[in-house]
């Protein structure tokens, strides 16, 4: 492992071999209006799965008060946050972030997954460090979550799987660990698919591989190209593909007509699949479209990357195989499902209605 200057790090934990590492910067807005600190709080039995490498802004607003307040938490099962303190981001500390993402999976503090969230209010979109980290994030292929709602699904998922996990030894914990995703996954919900030419093929195999549960979808839009190329592959792989609907190429105004949608909140999903290595003609409509999704009263789950993309669904697989199905089949073989009396042998379990927490998009 490479080593890093001691005076960039103050950890609260050495032994960073045993956690994952997580990224997480929040801009001033996000820190001022309280969300990161309610994401902290909230999804805190995720996080302390982690080892966390926070700027200096982020650990000094969420983390350092969090933390102070540990021992006053009513729930004594919590374990302890493990957080290390980069510099200022603009002294340094993005740059730390940085080279934490570029580093080798083999090393301890690679870190795999970032949340970066920054709000339009902040205009720093075009400060050249927090492009270099998101093209860095986005070449290295991690989990990169640029949105408020992108940071609460994953979170959701990742409490989620920890229940299942837990719910092998001590029932209990799974109620305790269990939490329903921020939205749902059904006809209701919208989906985006986004590619530039460098990385359609690797969207057309993803949409494939996963087109059971896209399936389930009310719609799905894409830019022109990439929906006729989908279409295609599903074709080709004997699958209905009624659902997706191309729209204009992205150079043609296809980026600028999904974030009306998102704008308007009628589509809740978007996978953007970036090319980070060529240079695009249309960088503004693409710019245009992340800032949006990053506006204060818009809620979208954008990924990014391909290892964003698989996050979310194989999240998705896992929260539905856990629910009942209405439909008996190999991926509820295992689940416990308790006959009543006068309940015939061959019934069919009922879905079970999950209320949905709902999430406050304003500040």
């Amino acid at each position: 492992m490479r080593s890093t200057p001691e005076r960039y790090f103050t950890p609260l934990d050495r032994n960073t071999t045993a956690y994952k590492a997580l990224g997480f910067i929040a801009s001033p807005n996000a820190r001022k209006n309280q969300w990161a600190v309610r994401f902290v709080r909230e999804y805190w039995r995720t996080l302390e799965n982690y080892c966390i490498f926070a700027t200096e802004g982020t650990y000094s607003d969420v983390f350092e008060t969090q933390l102070s307040t540990t021992k006053r938490i009513k729930d004594p099962s919590r374990k302890p946050l493990s957080v290390v303190r980069l510099r200022p981001g603009k002294e340094g500390g993005i740059t730390d972030m940085a080279d934490l993402v570029e580093r080798d999976e083999q090393d301890s503090d690679h870190v795999s997954t970032l949340i970066f969230v920054v709000e339009a209010k902040d205009n720093e979109d075009w400060v050249p460090e927090d492009r270099s980290l998101l093209r860095t994030a986005i070449r290295n292929n991690i989990v990169l979550l640029k949105t408020r709602l992108s940071a609460e699904v994953w979170a959701a998922f990742e409490q989620h799987s920890i229940g299942l996990a837990a719910s092998q030894t001590t029932p209990r914990n799974r109620s305790r660990l269990h939490v329903n995703p921020p939205h749902p996954f059904d006809e209701s919900e919208v989906l985006a698919l986004i590619a530039h030419d460098g990385t359609k093929l690797a969207l057309c195999e993803w949409v494939v591989r996963h087109a059971k549960l896209l399936g389930k979808l009310g719609r799905i839009i894409t830019t022109g190209h990439t929906g006729d190329r989908v279409s295609r592959y599903l074709r080709a792989s004997e699958i209905k593909s009624t659902s997706v609907v191309p729209g204009r190429p992205g150079p043609e105004g296809g980026d600028v007509k999904i974030a009306k949608l998102a704008s308007d909140n009628e589509c809740r999903h978007i996978m953007f699949f970036v090319d980070a290595k060529t240079p695009h003609p249309h960088e503004a409509d693409i710019q245009h479209l992340l800032r949006v999704c990053s506006y204060d009263k818009v809620a979208v789950n954008l990924r990014l990357t391909e290892a964003g993309a698989t996050s979310w669904i194989e999240g998705v697989s896992r929260w539905l195989w856990s629910m009942p199905s209405e439909t008996p089949g190999p991926s509820t073989a295992r689940q416990p499902w308790k006959r009543t009396a006068g309940t015939p042998r061959d019934a069919t379990p009922v879905r079970a209605t999950v209320p949905v927490a709902r999430r406050n998009v304003g500040p």
